[in-house]
């Protein structure tokens, strides 16, 4: 008898690549006879179940049958252009995913540190360097745009649909780590990220469940020791300081803390150049289930977007520009009803 675990109704893009918990790369197909042995597979069932279509998925490795936990690794992407498949590297590991990509006979990405001290992704294939794709399609099938310079594309967003000053409102717990602990971000089954603890940096969990890690300086600069809980854990609330933050329209993948990010139409905080992140878009706002990790005081709207102007809207992409090349600077003027325009840009 097979064992089976149910997928989100999501999963979809049967011939995707996916990278399993245990490291292995594995194909997604829907048939579960006829399969090379010397390959591994992950075979998706659909079924109906009194009236709804569920799916069912068990891992085949080197032939025999296996299970695999219920996660979007995020790990494995497919170029929507050339359909070629690519890995997402970090800077830590570049050596033993090229190697992962010779064997799966597929390409990655990784980032590149520039002259200037800034980070760029490049792509190779089969030994060489590529185009590095625009869009990539995840394991479920869900498009991402590659952003090489969040910096920059914040600041599109900003002249595009202007800015918010938000306030954070949940504490955060602070974990127990030391350096060279790697950390892996989960929202909602969906790995956004994976990052290595560094000399000076701590781990800190949303009480969502969101891992990530900080600069202790900057834990020290944003919050404020509250408690020690029952469990050992330290309780750090949030200062009264404001945060300016631009909202994203579009899926990105961008280069943050030594890796790539993949996050669903993100915040993206722009108070500091050199301190650009990313937040996802449901833990930023909530859900009808889990209370947002921020609230909006004040927005501010551009006096004449670049969407309106014309010569820019030809260059748009889903409402934004890659680059600032082009685009004029704009005036900004605090929009009347905050409440009601952070309904509308909420529910955009």
């Amino acid at each position: 008898m097979l064992n089976v675990k149910s997928l989100p109704l999501i999963s979809t893009g049967v011939g995707l690549k996916v990278v399993g918990m245990d490291g292995s790369i594995y194909t997604r197909t829907n048939q579960s006879e006829n399969l090379s042995e010397d390959a591994n597979y992950i075979v998706t069932l659909r079924n109906q179940l009194m009236g709804n279509i569920i799916e069912t998925v068990t891992t085949i490795k080197h032939g025999r049958l296996g299970i695999e936990p219920v996660i979007v690794p995020n790990k494995v992407f497919m170029d929507s252009e050339s359909g070629e498949y690519f890995i997402l590297a970090r800077e830590d590991n570049i050596d033993e995913v090229e190697k992962m990509s010779c064997e799966a006979k597929c390409g990655y990405i990784y980032p590149a540190k520039q002259n200037d001290g800034k980070y760029r992704p490049v792509a190779r294939l089969n030994g060489k360097v590529v185009k590095t794709p625009r869009v990539l399609i995840n394991e479920c099938g869900v498009s991402y745009h590659m952003i090489e310079d969040l910096v920059a594309y914040g600041e599109v967003c900003k002249r595009a649909k202007g800015y918010m000053l938000a306030q954070k409102v949940v504490p955060v717990y602070l974990l127990p780590s030391k350096p060279g602990d790697t950390i892996a971000t989960v929202v909602n089954g969906v790995q956004e990220h994976t990052t290595v603890i560094e000399e000076g940096e701590v781990k800190v969990q949303n009480p969502g469940g969101e891992a990530y890690k900080m600069r202790e300086a900057k834990l020290h600069k944003l919050y404020d020791f509250a408690e020690t809980t029952a469990e050992g854990y330290q309780l750090w609330r949030p200062k009264q300081e404001l945060q300016k933050w631009v909202r994203s329209g579009v899926n990105i993948i961008c280069i943050l803390w030594g890796g790539f990010e993949v996050l669903v139409t993100p915040l993206i905080n722009i108070n500091d150049a050199k301190d650009t992140y990313g937040c996802n878009y449901q833990v930023f706002f909530g859900s009808d289930t889990t209370e947002g990790t921020h609230e909006v005081r004040k927005i501010f709207l551009p006096v004449e977007p670049i969407t309106h102007q014309l010569g820019i809207s030809s260059v748009l992409l889903n409402g934004y520009v890659r680059t600032l090349e082009g685009i004029p600077k704009m005036e900004y003027v605090e929009a009347p009803d905050m409440l009601l325009l952070a309904s509308l840009l909420k529910s955009a």
